[in-house]
């Protein structure tokens, strides 16, 4: 297996990614090549995609939005992104899971060490900052006019934060 390294070691915040250009210009020392770390960079990377954001295949990509953050995902968080881990050309197994809602500072943490064809290694993240994902309200917008058949209703837009 052949992937290309990224620039900065991902210890990101999954909502904040800052750095992870491609390596290019030194050859083949800008891959991994039949290596742990090419699986390993392969599902963080997969773990990474928000569902629905590639465009040439919206059904590709993690459920961040609907199965692994915000309310009522308790039991679909850890299963969708073991299913990521797993679905990941070269991952045999997974060797070790962890992960933990901190509800004080609102961090998603996973910890996994996987088995990939090339041995075992661990996959290094990061908290995901659910508050960075939930749309906050600051300005509530307004409705106005005559409720009526044929009429049209006028509304603002309101100010949001945190809008992707």
């Amino acid at each position: 297996m052949r992937y290309r390294k990224l620039a900065q070691p991902p210890n990101i915040n999954v909502f904040n990614y800052q750095g992870g250009d491609y390596v290019m210009g030194h050859g083949s020392s800008d891959f991994w090549i039949n290596v742990p770390d090419a699986p390993a960079q392969a599902a963080l990377t997969r773990m990474y995609l928000f569902l629905g954001d590639w465009f040439l295949d919206t059904s590709d990509g993690t459920p961040w939005n609907t199965q692994v953050l915000g309310h009522y995902t308790r039991n679909t968080r850890d299963p969708a992104i073991q299913s990521r881990i797993l679905g990941t050309q070269g991952v045999k197994a997974i060797l070790v899971y962890s992960s933990n809602v901190a509800r004080d500072t609102r961090a998603f943490t996973v910890n996994a060490e996987i088995d990939t064809i090339y041995g075992a290694i661990s996959i290094p993240t990061s908290p995901a900052n659910i508050s960075s994902l939930i749309p906050v309200n600051v300005m509530i917008p307004t409705i106005s006019g005559i409720v009526q058949v044929g009429q049209t209703l006028v509304a603002t837009d309101g100010m949001w934060t945190n809008i992707r």
